[in-house]
């Protein structure tokens, strides 16, 4: 127990985890994952699940969802998750987003946003045919990832408790949300994934505020693709305004790009996604989406702004705004 009383589990990689994660689930319903990026919670840890369910550990009754904080990131989640199964995208691994939908009577796993379980909710809350919702990323904590996680507590408490809560986060700051995830002031296990480490070199370097952002970042972007080095580059920006000044700035040097945002098509967002050529070195500008729940094959070099657009939630004029 540590000095909040909470039950904590430390392991080295994700897997040996999930034997803590299923008791728990089994006696408690409940669970949190504190992991940090790059070790596979996203995509790995659904499949484990329905595995372990399948195999008996525990119950499950009905479908798993996963949740996203934007739809890049759920398409993505889901097109994995297929591959690693050898199937196609509707079969075992299906997902919805405002506007589509790729699942089918067989599916198993749905990777939705957050703001579409809020509208469910809404609707059913009871949230008939899910036996489990796991929350990725809780630590971006957004309006729709409270009022979902606050409407899908009180539906477990009257109407479905053997409904499975996991929360995933990739802070090791989660006492409060064990304390909320709590029933009958029974602790909840936090399962603490150390991950393998990656050896990094950091650079910094200083703004002149005498230029503008993006001709200060294109000239790091050429730098790097002068450097004898393989391996892509990726460079997060604030916004989509940030970004297409940045590309516009790259072409004029040659330099070809490719976006992604949070609300990128999805063609765009798959070639970005795609695995890297060898021989090609790419470019890619992005937001803060590919610092979470997406993962860039290929990526050798990070060029990181140092600023970030976010949805802050203004109460007293009761809205979210962008902050940067």
């Amino acid at each position: 127990m540590s000095r909040t009383g909470y039950a904590h589990v430390t392991v080295a990689e994700l897997g040996m985890g999930v034997g803590p994660l299923v008791r728990e689930l089994s006696e408690n319903q409940r669970a949190v994952i504190v992991a940090p990026p790059g070790v596979g919670k996203t995509t790995k840890l659904p499949l484990m699940m329905l595995e372990a369910a399948d195999s008996g550990a525990f119950t499950l009754n009905g479908t798993i969802l996963l949740l996203e904080p934007r739809r890049v990131a759920a398409v993505a989640a889901a097109r994995f998750m297929a591959q690693q199964l050898g199937e196609r995208v509707g079969e075992t691994v299906g997902y919805q987003i405002r506007g589509e939908r790729s699942s089918g009577p067989l599916t198993r796993i749905v990777v939705v946003t957050e703001r579409l379980l809020v509208r469910r909710l809404q609707r059913d809350p009871e949230l008939a045919g899910v036996g489990a919702v796991i929350f990725d990323e809780v630590h971006e904590r957004s309006l729709s990832t409270d009022l979902g996680l606050a409407l899908l507590l009180d539906a477990t408490s009257a109407l479905r408790e053997d409904l499975h809560i996991v929360a995933m986060s990739a802070t090791p700051d989660v006492d409060a949300l064990a304390d909320a995830l709590k029933r009958d002031e029974r602790p909840v296990t936090v399962v603490a994934v150390t991950g393998a480490a990656h050896e990094v070199t950091t650079h910094y370097v200083g703004r002149d505020h005498r230029r503008e952002l993006e001709d200060e970042v294109s000239d790091i972007v050429a730098q790097a693709l002068g450097d004898n080095r393989s391996g892509d580059v990726l460079v997060f920006l604030p916004g989509r305004r940030e970004i297409r000044r940045t590309a516009e700035r790259l072409a004029r040097r040659s330099i070809s790009t490719l976006t992604l945002w949070g609300g990128s098509d999805r063609d765009g967002a798959e070639v970005a996604l795609a695995p890297a050529s060898p021989s090609h070195r790419r470019v890619i500008l992005s937001t803060s989406v590919a610092q979470t729940s997406l993962t860039i094959d290929g990526v050798r070099i990070v060029v990181d702004a140092g600023l970030e657009r976010l949805a802050v939630y203004d109460r007293h004029r009761r809205v979210e705004a962008l902050v940067t």
